[in-house]
């Protein structure tokens, strides 16, 4: 490290001595954070859901179904991109349902509930959203990066606004392995913990849809 002559390190050097150590200790530390959480997948394969999941506001599948004419102005105006039209022939052509490869459902957004013109999506305030229960979590041991990849996750229970998720210890071929466990009763639906799992092609922690949505 430079001095100034007489065997004294200068204030200039000291502080960018300090600043090349930090940078160092940086960059090991997410080295090291990198072994244990993988980054959420570039790109997740459409999960095959039981049952659709519905925008917020919309009550219930029949109501939504009876009333949407898949005028596509929710999907427009949806922030976080996670309505699409659904390809199933459970829903009319081109009424929209809620997908989690691209974003998830954030509690706070309401923008789909007050666009819609014809009253299949009900109005509602930030307060509701974040009690509106509009699917339930559902965990995959086997697709897990966990089991698969002996690495230490979490990111579905940390990523959880609603608290639903939590840690715990679980036995997997003769070993202890840390996974998610899901409390239906705390579960929304938004579809975070879906969204932001690392696994591939799919998600380990998916969201199946409730055929009427309820207040939690």
């Amino acid at each position: 490290m430079a001095n100034n002559g007489n065997g004294k390190i200068t204030r200039r050097a000291f502080l960018s001595g300090l600043a090349v150590l930090g940078t160092a200790s940086a960059a090991q530390a997410q080295k090291k954070f990198k072994k244990y959480i993988a980054p959420p997948a570039k790109y997740k394969a459409p999960y095959p859901r039981q049952e659709y999941i519905t925008p917020p506001g919309s009550q219930s599948h029949a109501h939504f179904q009876r009333l949407c004419t898949g005028c596509q102005l929710c999907v427009s105006a949806c922030p976080n991109q996670v309505l699409t039209s659904s390809a199933s022939s459970e829903f009319r052509f081109a009424q929209p349902v809620l997908t989690y490869e691209r974003g998830f459902c954030r509690p706070g957004c309401t923008r789909c509930s007050h666009v819609c013109p014809t009253g299949a999506i009900k109005p509602i305030d930030k307060e509701t959203k974040s009690s509106l229960q509009i699917g339930r979590a559902v965990f995959n041991l086997q697709a897990c990066v966990t089991v698969k990849d002996g690495v230490h996750c979490g990111l579905c229970s940390r990523r959880c606004p609603a608290g639903a998720i939590t840690m715990v210890n679980s036995e997997y071929q003769g070993r202890q392995v840390r996974v998610p466990a899901v409390n239906e009763a705390r579960c929304i639906g938004c579809g975070a913990c879906e969204h932001y799992c690392p696994a591939t092609p799919q998600s380990a922690i998916h969201v199946e849809g409730i055929q009427v949505h309820k207040t939690i």
